[in-house]
């Protein structure tokens, strides 16, 4: 199936310790294999690299001792080389330092990753380039490190049919297929490809989850299609998915969507929300919106897809201060989705629009019109609708319409219960419709973990996402019973939440109550870890802290604020994710197209390493958050370099008004050598380099990303 020589048999030939039949049909197969071939430069190269950068640490036998003895563990952690027991005695220390001088022993440590290494990388084969929706897959997969004498191994998918859009909500991982052992590092096995389906994303595990092999972060995927190419909707669908954690790459996706299918307005409207504003792309966007518009506004029989892009293209083409001839031609197309397809999802979403403006603040009368548009559309309402009349619902304090808009809400989407059982707990006429929705999404959370679970993501990863969610919603319940009076429950539910982490930014409201049910103990624990957040501002840290020492006496209230920042210290421990990664191969640019040593730039302290996509609204919004801490970050002597495989770097890296978004050194990646390896999902994606490892906290939120930069790098 994989001809390639293993690692091991290629390591031998470089060294000369092969036998001389074995060293012959390696010289063979080396003659007519290019990838195995620059597999023996790359480890030819190493032994130099390792003498310029491991100076401090001279025995380079040892050195590579521990480093093979790693990889046959399949460990994905390289460096520090120290030895266990030294690595022992100074846990909190190496946790809490700010050094970095041993990068470029990870580029070079790195390169002996075998998924690094050309002829030794994993790969997923499929047994038909394109499948027919309801057929039957073979599927062969060649395994690297801890994977390859594993008995069997599981095929994780996720698939998604025509109807899905950007995110991920609803769409559930499963368990495609068992792929069992057929020789050493090889695995094959057969799934049936869903009939509804148009595209699939795989990635490949051992049967506890704990190893998982994702391609890189960027996943596998089959496509629905035929006479060699893919379906329309397979692409689209393929770009939603890889916007989750790769949004240039989407970019590239719906392009070549939109250059298969030129025809269709929905495919350039798409693309035109997901690019930059640059000029050139303004510019080829109006034009083609203009030949389209020529095309289709006196054409009969123009579809509901059609008449839907080109009201969207029109949107997205007149800028944010459009000439009247620019609204005109909007309306127009908005006139004829209406009149043509009244009950389109994208006809009831701005039919929801036009009722906000006639109904102004008079709810009752928004409602009224809403439950209308309920009655033509029913359960293929766009979420608008449901979103919008839920807060108009709870603004007006209309307690059957709180549970009506709920009940269709969750009729139309289940996965949002959380959402929804949070917004409608805190209502006192619909509290206890409210508390049930809250257990029952409580309820949801345990069954559904496995299949929430992203590719990429090991079941110790889904552990942790599970225990916030968890606390998340143990908090909203233990909130509403408290404010319904019922003490003792709320006591007993704040205390199970509080067990499950010390996340200061969900548990500091539940202070207060934790005092008044008789939870004296728990709750100066929680104010202590207000007093000890490093976001928080001083003069609130100092307030907090006076008040707490007051209240407890001093003794008491070092010894618990001691015990919090050791907990928050050691929780932002256990949840680093620690890669190594070729970054050698990196082709970091400035936006001179300079190469820039990325060795040098840790050598410099601390740096927080953010990758994002300059025209991500997800990046975007981030790096305003994030501009909150800069001062801090900047304080403890922590530097940002920002990472993107999009230019122009200066375009992105200044808001509207031209002002700079976040000050730091900004590098281009064009291959995506970087953002590739480290990105697991979501953008963008925090990273912190330190004592020559490579490790970052997956979390989405800017706050914890920030919080935890500061916990590793040791600022108190």
């Amino acid at each position: 199936m994989w001809p390639h020589p293993s690692f091991a048999a290629l390591t031998r030939y470089v060294e000369k310790t092969a036998s001389a039949g074995e060293q012959r049909r390696l010289a063979a197969h080396l003659a007519a294999c290019p990838r195995c071939r620059a597999t023996i430069l790359r480890l030819r190269e190493l032994p130099s690299l390792a003498q310029r950068a491991m100076r401090a640490e001279p025995d380079l036998t040892a050195v590579w001792q521990r480093v093979g003895a790693r990889l046959d563990r399949g460990d994905e952690v390289l460096l520090p080389l120290a030895s266990a027991t030294a690595a022992s005695s100074a846990g909190r220390r190496i946790l809490l330092s700010a050094g970095m001088a041993a990068i470029l022993g990870l580029m070079v440590f790195a390169a002996l990753r075998p998924r690094a290494l050309e002829a030794a990388r994993s790969e997923l084969r499929f047994g038909i380039p394109f499948v027919t929706p309801g057929e039957e897959v073979e599927v062969e997969y060649r395994a690297t490190g801890a994977m390859t004498s594993l008995p069997r191994l599981i095929l994780r998918a996720r698939f998604r049919d025509s109807t899905r859009g950007f995110r991920l909500d609803g769409v559930r991982q499963v368990a495609a297929a068992t792929l069992d052992r057929r020789g050493q590092g090889r695995y094959a096995g057969r799934f049936r490809f869903p009939a509804g389906a148009v595209i699939g994303a795989f990635a490949v595990e051992d049967t506890a989850g704990a190893l998982v092999d994702a391609n890189g972060g960027r996943l596998w995927y089959l496509a629905a299609g035929r006479n060699g190419a893919a379906a329309e909707a397979a692409l689209e669908q393929r770009a939603y998915d890889e916007m989750a954690y790769d949004f240039g790459r989407a970019i590239g996706t719906l392009r070549d969507a939109a250059v298969r299918y030129p025809d269709n307005p929905w495919r350039w409207a798409i693309l035109r929300a997901s690019e930059p504003d640059t000029p050139p792309l303004v510019a080829e966007h109006r034009a083609r919106f203009d030949s389209l518009h020529r095309a289709l506004a006196g054409r009969n029989g123009l579809s509901g897809a059609a008449a839907e892009g080109m009201l969207l293209y029109a949107m997205l083409t007149m800028g944010s201060q459009p000439d009247s001839a620019g609204m005109a031609t909007f309306q127009s197309w908005e006139n004829r989705l209406i009149e043509l397809y009244p009950t389109h999802p994208r006809s009831i979403e701005q039919r929801v629009f036009r009722l906000m403006r006639a109904a102004g603040k008079d709810r009752k009368r928004f409602l009224a019109g809403a439950d209308s548009l309920w009655a033509e559309a029913g359960y293929s309402a766009h979420p608008r609708l449901l979103d919008v009349s839920l807060n108009a619902a709870i603004g007006a304090g209309d307690g059957a319409a709180i549970r009506v808009w709920a009940e269709r809400w969750l009729a139309i989407r289940p996965w949002d219960r959380a959402l929804v059982a949070r917004r409608i707990a805190a209502q006192p006429t619909e509290r206890s419709f409210g508390l049930e929705q809250l257990r029952q999404a409580l309820r949801d959370l345990d069954s559904t973990s496995n299949a929430r679970r992203e590719l990429q993501t090991t079941r110790t990863e889904q552990a942790r996402v599970d225990a916030r969610e968890h606390q998340e919603l143990l908090v909203a319940l233990g909130m509403a019973l408290f404010a319904g009076g019922d003490l003792s429950s709320a006591r007993d539910t704040l205390r199970v939440a509080v067990r499950l982490g010390p996340w200061v930014s969900v548990l500091a409201k539940i202070e207060a109550p934790l005092r008044s049910t008789g939870e004296r103990e728990t709750a100066l624990w929680v104010q202590a870890l207000r007093a000890t957040d490093l976001l928080a501002p001083a003069s609130l840290r100092d307030s907090i802290w006076k008040a707490g020492r007051e209240a407890a006496g001093d003794s008491a209230w070092r010894a618990v604020t001691a015990k919090a920042i050791a907990d928050v210290a050691a929780d932002a421990g256990s949840q680093v994710v620690s890669r190594h990664i070729d970054l050698s191969a990196a082709r970091a640019q400035d936006s001179a197209a300079t190469s820039i040593d990325l060795g040098e730039v840790a050598a410099t302290g601390p740096t927080m390493v953010v990758f994002w996509h300059p025209w991500c609204p997800y990046s975007r919004s981030a790096l305003t958050r994030l501009k909150r801490y800069e001062a801090l970050l900047g304080e403890r002597g922590i530097r940002m370099l920002f990472v993107t495989e999009a230019l122009p770097l200066e375009v992105a890296a200044h808001d509207a008004s031209g002002e700079a978004i976040v000050r730091g050194k900004r590098v281009f990646d064009p291959a995506r050598s970087l953002n590739g390896a480290f990105s697991a999902s979501g953008t963008p994606t925090f990273v912190l380099l330190k004592d020559g490892m490579v490790v970052f906290a997956p979390t989405h939120a800017v706050d914890d990303a920030v919080r935890n930069t500061l916990l590793l790098a040791g600022a108190r």
